[in-house]
């Protein structure tokens, strides 16, 4: 009885596959296969694994437990109550005596018994499938591979084997797209392999199945996203081990920007993997641990050169902060215990230091020193004091003493090389200041001290070196930018003076003698227009008399006034400026051209005209010029002649990429984008070569423009790919998604087409015409509540109603399509009535004619159905409507003869009848009518 059961189960089985399964294609069988792998070799091996972690908390696990079965991104199971057979026990490597445990309760006993380890420890390998199966109910495959778990049992010391395992997953399609779940985990049994048909789906054949691919667009359409998907899965898999190797190699920074990525793809888990997350978690507390130590590491430091400069106080603070970080140390508390009377003492001294009792101070320090002969603090602090009472022989004895007592006395150090210097002793004051930067190598003031005695002694090599220092351990002090800057400019190093300078004007914007610096720099590298702005703006900020003079006697002219005003933007000012050293020569081409420029910005287009034009009669080779004039003749909408200009600058200056583009613009405004085309690409297959040499918002311009263009000849994919290009160049380019979406749009990529418009309106909203597009596509998508609502946001913000005839037309158009009859004819009827008459024709009388009969007014249908019948391709259509309305009307014979005049026209088909909608809605039984099929025989057969 038992076989004949199981053959009858074989033989049910078969039969309902075989009735059932002519919806499924071999590609939807590769896909299934291709989910299921993934689903195991990614989603249940890292959810295992992830469980098994040291670095994660309770509530974490929890929270991946239960979302690994319950709807959600991450679910691996297919719900709460799939059986998975035990294998966390070392001791169940097979079938036999197996326990049985719901998913929840297999991934808490996993969580309980299984050891936390900081790295992977199962493995899953011989991966294999079944073919596609089916119940009545469901489909499902199988996948069978090798599970090895590595790590220990928390109660149980056998060692893990290797173990055959099965899992069944459940495959429902969502949509387009087939999802799978895990609906059972098992033990492998001999009699189960990928090679047993049982339950398995027929397939179509193959060339049967390829000949109906080939027909259906829409499945073209998914075997693009399918490949997409495929790319899609290569980069992240890609990005997944970049960030893998950057967390072996402990590089954190790149590791954690590279997960974090990762993550953001996986945001859906699409790829079933937790890893990125769960490395994320890791990496974040490394980072902190290591920022800890680099904490305590700095506090050490600091506590160290405070004490060496005898600021104990200081000291002391940084070293209870280090006592935070580590309360139980010892030695740390046996350091502060020490410096607290020195810093007391200190205190008092210094107090006094101050109040100018030198005398006192000098025989305190000598009580004390016969007390103590060997404390480096007590010989300074009374060399302090001899230098205040003008005895500087004793001075330098006594810091002698304090630095041969201790070398690591920083303020001794400084004292003696202070008191060398004003002995113009610069040899040793260097050394001390080196002694002093051996020991404090973070000290910028002292760096550049060491630099000005460098200069002195004709080092300017390491001077230049040590103030290229102190820059780099304070940048926010303009004195360093400064005396480098000097430095440099007395050793005719123009350009690097020039950057300097103008960091100290960056810092210090009224630094007067930093403006005349810069301007004497200027002078050497004859830039006179930006010399004599810097000495203007010098004057204007309180130069000295004696700079002053300097300044003057460099000389100032008009040309660079002008110059220097165009260069601010400050045309107005400018224009005078060039007026008068035209008056003194007319034939300066280049105050000609520099006022033509001026007067350009000002928009006083017939000046620039002429000044532009005379240049070029100077100096027909001026390119530069030629791109101005082309300015102007683009400002005066002459766009053949600005088109002209721009091909001539960049014919006489190759580089002048810019006027490509600006040739390319005017093609675009005169439509001849074939034209614009070959010149942008020019731009295109030069980027690497120029990118240096222009701002992202040129090479964005110019991708987007080329885009325009490929879009304007039907180019809708490579328009695609330029748009993509201007867009990573500006990701905030709100125009550039706007163009992309259309070209989307054209392509019946209607989903991208609404987000790239979406990421315009929310980088520029208020624009109607952005909004207007958008419910376009989602009226063309079908999705008609969506695109309600933004027709509705078209009218708010087109205050100027300029879009407004043409929003309520197709917002009428939607709410037909919608089923809201009623709604759509208010709508259309004010178009009809209040519009251009071109704006609602006969398409948009035969809608407003079928949503009356929809709406049960067939009089008023009629109406627009009679305009439709003076056109000839609307003719046939118009009369079919217009018996349609004559049946709902109850007039049978008068809707017979509109039936007949429709279809004795010879534009309807059997087809059409067949398909046709209205009829059924006006009188669903009536193309059973002896007279009607009388009428479709005759004329239709």
């Amino acid at each position: 009885m038992r076989v004949q059961f199981n053959v009858l189960v074989i033989l049910l089985g078969l039969l309902s596959h075989q009735g059932r399964a002519q919806d499924l294609t071999h590609r939807d069988s590769e896909e299934i296969k291709l989910l299921a792998q993934r689903k195991i070799e990614k989603g249940l091996n890292d959810l295992l694994n992830t469980l098994t972690f040291d670095d994660l908390n309770e509530s974490e696990r929890k929270a991946i437990s239960t979302n690994s079965y319950q709807p959600s991104n991450n679910r691996i199971f297919y719900d709460g109550n799939v059986i998975i057979e035990d294998d966390i026990d070392p001791a169940k490597v097979n079938s036999e005596k197996v326990l049985d445990l719901k998913a929840d309760k297999y991934l808490n006993n996993l969580d309980l018994f299984y050891a936390k380890q900081s790295e992977r420890t199962i493995d899953f390998s011989d991966i294999s499938l079944s073919n596609v199966k089916q119940t009545p109910q469901y489909k499902y495959i199988k996948v069978f591979y090798t599970s090895h778990f590595k790590g220990k049992h928390t109660q149980n010391p056998q060692t893990y084997q290797p173990i055959r395992r099965v899992a069944e997953l459940r495959a429902e399609k969502n949509g387009k797209k087939w999802v799978v779940a895990i609906s059972r985990l098992a033990f492998w049994i001999p009699e189960d392999s990928v090679n047993v048909a049982l339950n398995d789906v027929v397939l179509p054949p193959s060339a049967d199945s390829l000949a109906v691919l080939q027909d259906d667009a829409a499945e073209k359409q998914r075997q693009l996203e399918r490949e997409q998907e495929r790319q899609e899965l290569i980069s992240y898999n890609t990005l997944m081990s970049k960030a893998d190797q950057a967390f072996t190699s402990r590089d954190y920074e790149t590791a954690l920007e590279l997960y974090t990525e990762a993550d953001k793809r996986n945001q859906k888990n699409q790829y079933d993997d937790l890893f990125p997350s769960r490395r994320l978690i890791r990496i974040n507390k490394i980072i902190t641990q290591q920022k800890d130590a680099e904490l305590i590491r700095e506090y050490g430091i600091k506590a160290e050169i405070a004490t060496k400069r005898r600021n104990y106080a200081e000291a002391i603070s940084f070293y209870y902060k280090l006592l935070e970080q580590k309360p139980d140390s010892v030695a740390l508390t046996a350091i502060v215990k020490e410096l607290t009377p020195k810093a007391n003492i200190k205190a008092e001294y210094d107090e006094r230091y101050t109040a100018g009792d030198y005398k006192e101070l000098v025989r305190e320090y000598d009580r004390i020193i016969k007390k103590e002969k060997d404390n480096s603090d007590w010989y300074f602090g009374r060399g302090r004091c001899y230098i205040k009472l003008g005895d500087t022989k004793a001075a330098m004895k006594d810091f002698s003493k304090s630095i041969e007592l201790d070398i690591a006395n920083l303020p001794a150090l400084l004292a003696r090389a202070d008191l060398y210097k004003e002995q113009s002793n610069y040899p040793k004051a260097i050394t001390d200041y080196s002694a002093y930067l051996n020991i404090d190598p973070n000290n910028a003031e002292v760096f550049a001290q060491r630099a000005v005695l460098r200069i002195r002694t004709n080092n300017h090599k390491n001077a230049d070196e040590d103030l290229t220092r102190s820059i780099t351990l304070n940048p926010e002090q303009p004195q360093y930018f400064f005396d480098r800057g000097h430095l440099r400019y007395e050793l005719g190093m123009f350009q690097p003076a020039v950057d300097d300078f103008t960091n100290v004007i960056k810092l210090s914007p009224t630094h007067s003698i930093a403006y005349f610096w810069r301007g004497m720099a200027y002078v050497g590298l004859t830039d006179y227009g930006q010399a004599g702005a810097d000495f203007t703006k010098a004057k204007e900020n309180k130069l000295p008399d004696n700079y002053t003079l300097k300044a003057d006697s460099v000389g100032n002219n008009f040309y660079a006034k002008g110059f220097t005003a165009n260069q601010e933007e400050r045309y107005a000012d400018a224009v005078p400026l060039f007026n008068e050293a035209l008056s003194i020569n007319p034939l300066d081409r280049y105050s000609l051209y520099e006022r033509g420029r001026a007067y350009l910005a000002l928009t006083e287009y017939p000046k620039a005209l002429d000044d532009l034009t005379a240049t070029l009669e100077l100096n027909p080779q001026y390119n530069a010029a030629y791109h101005r004039r082309a300015e102007v003749w683009h400002a005066l909408k002459k766009h053949e002649n600005a088109a002209a200009d721009y091909k001539k600058s960049y014919e006489l200056f190759a580089d002048d990429y810019k006027a490509r583009l600006g040739e390319s613009t005017m093609l675009a405004e005169l439509n001849k984008f074939s034209e614009a085309i070959p010149i942008l690409m020019t731009i295109k297959t030069n980027r690497k070569k120029i990118e240096k040499l222009h701002t992202p918002d040129f090479f964005r311009d110019s991708y987007n423009l080329l885009g325009k263009c490929e879009f304007e000849t039907a180019q809708f994919d490579k328009s695609v790919e330029d748009y993509d290009t201007a867009l990573d160049f500006d990701k905030n380019f709100a125009q550039g998604y706007y163009n992309r979406g259309e070209a989307y749009q054209a392509l019946g990529k209607l989903d991208r087409a609404i987000d790239d418009y979406q990421r315009s309106i929310d980088l520029a909203p208020a624009i109607p015409a952005r909004y207007f597009s958008k419910a376009y596509a989602l009226e063309k998508k079908g999705d008609y509540q969506k695109a309600l609502d933004s027709y509705k946001e078209v009218v708010l913000y087109d205050s100027a109603r300029v879009l407004f005839n043409k929003t309520v037309l197709r917002r009428g158009n939607t709410l037909f399509l919608a089923g809201q009859y009623h709604e759509s004819i208010l709508d259309l009827e004010r178009v009809d009535k209040f519009a251009d008459s071109t704006l609602c024709g006969y398409d948009c009388w035969m809608t407003l004619g079928i949503a009356n009969i929809k709406a049960g007014k067939p009089d008023s249908s009629l109406v627009y159905f009679e305009k439709c019948l003076a056109s000839r391709t609307h003719m046939a259509e118009a009369a079919y409507a217009t018996a349609c309305a004559n049946l709902l009307q109850n007039k049978e014979a008068d809707a017979l003869k509109w039936f007949e005049k429709a279809f004795s026209s010879g534009n309807l088909t059997v087809s059409y009848v067949r398909k046709d909608k209205l009829l059924d809605t006006v009188r669903k039984d009536f193309k059973k009518n002896k007279s009607f099929k009388q009428l479709t025989d005759k004329y239709l057969k």
